[in-house]
């Protein structure tokens, strides 16, 4: 459902990372697992594998959290309000883009379907340095 509402390459997922989800404490409901999974099949889709392994979502979480973060309830972003958690998670998600994509801000936006010139003012409203 998610490759399809996103125009996403389709993916497998291991039965390892069905596992993980299953057993995810901060999860509290069928909507917070269904965004998280489309989270991270949107943030893998340039992932030139077919099956989403329990390795390529570990080293995701990593990136996105920070080695110095631990994957727990405190840290999550599910346990902000909503405001927050948006900001955060832009935040979080542009940085991690603009390193995916080495600083070109062309490229990334239109990898990211946002405008050039919308992508420069948002990354300078969130006080986002480019290099």
């Amino acid at each position: 459902e998610a490759s399809s509402n996103f125009s996403l390459e389709k993916k497998n997922i291991s039965n390892e990372v069905i596992d993980f989800f299953s057993k995810l404490e901060c999860i509290n409901n069928i909507l917070q697992l269904k965004k998280f999974i489309e989270w991270s099949l949107f943030m893998l889709c340039d992932n030139n594998e077919k099956l989403i392994t329990k390795e390529n979502l570990s080293n995701l979480i990593k990136s996105f959290l920070g080695d110095k973060k631990e994957f727990s309830n405190n840290d999550l972003i599910m346990n902000l309000k909503l405001k927050e958690a948006r900001e955060d998670f832009e935040k979080k998600y542009l940085i991690f883009n603009l390193e995916k994509y080495n600083n070109n801000i062309s490229k990334m936006s239109e990898n990211i379907g946002m405008e050039r010139t919308a992508l420069y003012r948002k990354l300078k409203l969130m006080k986002i340095r480019v290099d």
